[in-house]
């Protein structure tokens, strides 16, 4: 059995195997990720030729049962749980792999059912409880490096480095060969190096440090699924990173 959990929106924690909420048998459905392929034909050839992949996100659900401990009858944790799942906010729904924790960033899609009573256990409710990805995959990690890192992507997508740093920074030098200076600064700051973030510069408050960011090149320089990439990283500098892979129970 994989360990699961679930935290809410607000942060409250629920375990979901080996306590009073325990996933049903069958009771994760569909959470996995799916590829749409875009091709095209030609003209006098045969078959199609294949442009890309397109992520989808995961539609799927989780049933759980929920037993009364002589601390908490299952009505009570029940409504509890219901109330950790949101429409609008996103949970996170976690699972124990050979591989280390794959996380999936969820939605509510849909009603949660009425609680309904386990008639093969004495005190059991089950709650059948539709959910939403719309990332389409599970992060596995994360992963840290300093120097010399070589990153290994096993998953479905292009994983892209965070880097960590405060001080003198220095020169990163990326997959291509390519260069990228980090500038000094006498706080904390995190440079995204994917390109649905820009390769921003990020201060402790989240916000865009502009000053720093106009000072780097973009040089989203990430490593393909299925593929490895060394990056030299100056003293004092930390790369983070996960990997998003479709299915975390492969």
């Amino acid at each position: 059995m994989y360990e699961m959990t679930y935290v809410s929106p607000d942060g409250a924690s629920f375990a979901l195997t080996g306590g009073q909420i325990e996933v049903a048998e069958g009771g994760v459905d569909k959470l996995v990720g799916s590829v749409k392929e875009r091709a095209y034909t030609a003209v006098g050839m045969p078959g199609q030729l294949l442009e890309s992949h397109v992520v989808e996100p995961i539609h799927g659900l989780l049933t759980l049962v929920i037993d009364s401990t002589p601390t908490k009858p299952a009505e009570v944790l029940t409504f509890e749980l219901r109330r950790a799942f949101s429409h609008r906010r996103l949970g996170q729904l976690a699972v124990a792999t050979p591989r280390g924790v794959a996380r999936l960033r969820c939605r509510l899609d849909g009603t949660i059912s009425d609680p309904t009573e386990v008639y093969s256990r004495s005190s059991g409710l089950e709650l059948r409880i539709p959910l939403a990805a719309d990332e389409g995959v599970w992060k596995v990690g994360p992963y840290t490096g300093t120097g010399k890192i070589n990153v290994s992507n096993f998953g479905d997508v292009t994983a892209y480095l965070e880097i960590t740093w405060q001080g003198n920074g220095g020169p990163i030098t990326l997959p291509s060969g390519a260069t990228l200076a980090l500038p000094a600064t006498s706080e904390r700051r995190r440079l995204l190096l994917n390109p649905a973030d820009s390769c921003a510069i990020i201060d402790s408050a989240g916000a865009v440090d502009h000053t720093l960011w106009r000072q780097i090149p973009y040089l989203p320089e990430g490593v393909p699924a299925g593929g490895q990439r060394t990056y030299q990283l100056p003293a004092g500098v930390t790369a983070n990173w996960h990997v998003s892979t479709l299915d975390p129970w492969r």
